[in-house]
């Protein structure tokens, strides 16, 4: 048993809960929800929590802790050595809370903190640019944290500034501050940071809605010589042509990037989507790319298929929702009885009619690659069962084909092992 789901409403009320789930726990994660106070958290981590020792992933979805309740959180991570990774959903925390926790941080052994707010109506029963101060704090002396998640906690460009002014001397390496109030300026301090950053491989920016074209500008110039990023997602941040444009030059020099996530960024356009698209034919890195939600047509469509025959990394693409028709789904088509490595196509909620979603299935049959196919509701009964032999079919073969690999590297491995005994059999003569 890996996890554990448990929803209480008091520690007195649901003994019965809480005894039987200490005396025969042996999983490895647990998600403990509800209405609790900050009393009932005080007995539940003495009581229960600080007892499981093979407790290694914890969620705790607290909505009615308040900033006296974290002093029992943070007493469960500094004595449980066990727990590695800490998720908080909690609605009634602010910068006092926060204080607490990081203190708890300090002298925990976790690997991953995040901190959501359970709701977006919070005002001030976030941690803010204060409590973002403590988090940070925190992470200096820490070595073993490895993940941060500052989720929608009202941090402004101080609160994130806080935190980028003590990434470098932490071993994080994964970064999430969506639903926050980071904003160009903001950008700016990340790029300063990426510019010279070795450490960092993940930084999610979701639905920081003040990014926008200046911005994203900052941040794709310093991927130009950054070295060490593997994913950045800047969902819905009111990036629109010119801020996506800048991506070209990075995916062209940037040789270490491997998901670029723009979904819901509605103002990219064709225009800007044809310079990444030259820039994706010199890429040699990228893996993942999402472009759901961006004002897409066919032209931009058309671009991203000429790119795919050139490329050979790309296996991820997401297109949904966006204004692609028939001319566009034509053109991917045609790319895809081509290319050999996409494994992964999603263009549900486009224009494209039945005539556009039988070209793409007829496609799989010269294509040996893709196993997920999502076209959406314009296909019809008969061509859905036939993308699902096709890509039956594909699958089937990947195993084989890594099933061939695997025996090619037993074979080997039995080589080097004979002939390590014929030396030695040779050296005792």
């Amino acid at each position: 048993m890996s996890c554990v789901k448990l929803s209480i409403s008091s520690y007195h009320t649901d003994q019965a809960k809480l005894s039987e789930l200490k005396s025969g726990f042996n999983a490895t994660e647990l998600f403990l929800s509800g209405p609790l106070s900050d009393e009932d958290i005080c007995l539940v981590c003495k009581e229960v929590l600080l007892q499981l020792e093979s407790l290694e992933k914890i969620t705790l979805e607290l909505r009615e802790c308040t900033d006296n309740g974290c002093v029992h959180i943070a007493h469960l991570i500094e004595k449980n050595s066990s727990i590695r990774y800490l998720s908080l959903l909690l609605n009634n925390v602010g910068e006092k809370g926060a204080q607490i926790l990081a203190k708890g941080l300090l002298k925990s052994s976790l690997q991953s903190f995040s901190m959501y707010a359970a709701q977006l109506d919070l005002h001030d029963q976030c941690i803010g640019d204060t409590g973002a101060k403590y988090i940070a704090d925190a992470l200096k002396d820490h070595q073993t944290l490895k993940s941060l998640y500052l989720v929608q906690n009202r941090l402004s460009n101080v609160g994130l500034t806080h935190i980028i002014k003590n990434l470098s001397s932490s071993s994080v390496c994964e970064l999430d501050l969506r639903t926050n109030n980071i904003d160009s300026e903001g950008a700016k301090v990340i790029s300063s940071y990426l510019v010279d950053n070795n450490t960092l491989k993940k930084l999610v920016l979701n639905e920081n809605r003040g990014i926008q074209n200046e911005g994203a500008k900052e941040i794709a110039l310093s991927l130009t010589t950054n070295s060490a990023l593997t994913q950045l997602s800047l969902r819905s941040c009111g990036i629109g042509k010119k801020g996506a444009e800048r991506f070209a030059a990075c995916l062209v020099q940037n040789t270490t990037l491997q998901t670029l996530d723009l979904c819901g960024n509605t103002e990219v356009g064709d225009d800007a989507v044809e310079l990444m698209s030259r820039g994706l034919k010199e890429n040699r890195s990228l893996l993942e790319l999402n472009l759901s939600c961006c004002g897409l047509g066919d032209e931009g469509c058309a671009h991203l298929a000429e790119a795919l025959l050139v490329n050979e990394t790309l296996t991820h693409l997401w297109l949904q929702k966006n204004e692609i028709g028939d001319g566009g789904i034509l053109s991917l088509s045609q790319t895809i009885r081509q290319n050999k490595v996409l494994c992964l196509l999603s263009v549900s909620g486009n224009r494209f009619s039945h005539k556009g979603s039988t070209a793409l299935a007829q496609s799989l049959s010269q294509n040996d690659t893709l196993t997920t196919l999502d076209i959406g509701g314009s296909i019809n009964t008969e061509s859905i069962s036939m993308v699902d032999i096709l890509l039956d079919k594909n699958k089937q073969l990947i195993r084989y084909k890594n099933w061939t690999k695997e025996l090619l590297q037993i074979n080997k491995e039995l080589v080097q092992q004979r002939d390590s005994l014929k030396k030695l059999v040779h050296k005792k003569k």
